[in-house]
């Protein structure tokens, strides 16, 4: 199925992967999430232009999984008050979304989905290193709260 040398690759890279997560800051693993969904998301396009659609759908799951039980779980819901809410709606709404175009092989809804996500990560990059009041400011304003 792998080569040695594919193998070997695959898991360098989850090594490269695991450490960059050791000691991050929650800022980084942020923009690491929304990375990794995006990148996901590109996948599940290019999947489904190739017409290989078990990796299609196993591309979408990861992104699903990354949106719904990364970055969702991640919110403070006790804490974060209208932000924390409306991130809540808005991941909700992304993956309804990717359901959707999983389902109907809707390339349209697969970048409205990314797009959304980028304005996310946007504005985890330019919020302040010290992830406070600040880069809540920032996320509330690319979530229109």
């Amino acid at each position: 199925m792998f080569s040695p040398s594919q193998f070997g690759a695959n898991a360098y890279a989850r090594v490269g992967a695991q450490t960059a997560t050791f000691g991050a800051s929650p800022q980084r693993l942020a923009i690491m999430m929304f990375e990794a969904s995006r990148a996901a998301i590109v996948q599940s396009r290019m999947h489904m232009r190739a017409g290989r659609m078990a990796e299609k759908g196993a591309a979408v799951s990861k992104a699903v999984m990354i949106i719904g039980g990364g970055l969702k779980e991640s919110l403070d819901m006790d804490n974060g008050g209208a932000v924390a809410t409306r991130l809540a709606g808005h991941y909700d709404a992304m993956l309804a979304m990717l359901t959707r175009a999983n389902l109907h092989n809707d390339e349209p809804l697969f970048d409205e989905v990314d797009q959304m996500l980028k304005a996310l990560e946007d504005a985890w990059r330019n919020a302040p290193v010290a992830a406070g009041p600040g880069a809540t400011a920032m996320t509330a304003q690319a979530v229109g709260a």
